[in-house]
C-alpha cells in the first residue's frame, strides 16, 4: 500500500472507498458464492502484492539461523501457526506471545536471526 508507518496506513484506509456490497445471485449455489468469494480475496491480495518485497522476506526468513515470531492477541495464534509451518519445512522456528518473553529473546538474537512481528 505504500505506507511509511501505521499513522500513514490509518489516514489512506479512512479515505479509500467503502467495498461494495457482493452481488449474490440466486442461482449460485454456497459453494458458487464461498468460490466466489475466495477467488476476490486472492485477486485483490495478488493486486497489492509487492513480489520483490516478498521474495527479500522469503529469502531472510530462508537463510536465517533463527526465526522468531512475535504476536499478541489472536496475532499470538497466528505466530503460533506460522512456527509450526516453517518447522515442518525445517526452519528453526519460535512464536513468542508474550511481551517479556519478546524482549528477553532480543537480548539473545544474532545478526543473522529474523523477527517477523504480527
Amino acid at each position: 500500500m505504500g505506507c511509511t508507518n501505521f499513522y500513514n496506513f490509518k489516514l489512506q484506509l479512512a479515505e479509500s472507498p467503502a467495498p461494495k456490497a457482493p452481488v449474490v445471485s440466486q442461482t449460485d449455489t454456497v459453494a458458487d458464492q464461498v468460490y466466489n468469494y475466495y477467488q476476490k480475496i486472492l485477486s485483490g491480495t495478488w493486486e497489492r502484492l509487492y513480489t520483490d518485497e516478498l521474495q527479500t522476506a522469503v529469502n531472510l526468513i530462508f537463510h536465517a539461523r533463527r526465526v522468531y515470531l512475535f504476536g499478541l492477541g489472536s496475532s499470538g495464534y497466528t505466530a503460533q501457526e506460522m512456527t509450526q509451518r516453517l518447522l515442518r519445512m525445517g526452519i528453526a522456528a519460535f512464536s513468542m506471545t508474550d511481551t517479556h518473553v519478546m524482549y528477553i529473546s532480543g537480548g539473545i538474537m544474532q545478526p543473522d536471526d529474523v523477527i517477523l512481528a504480527i
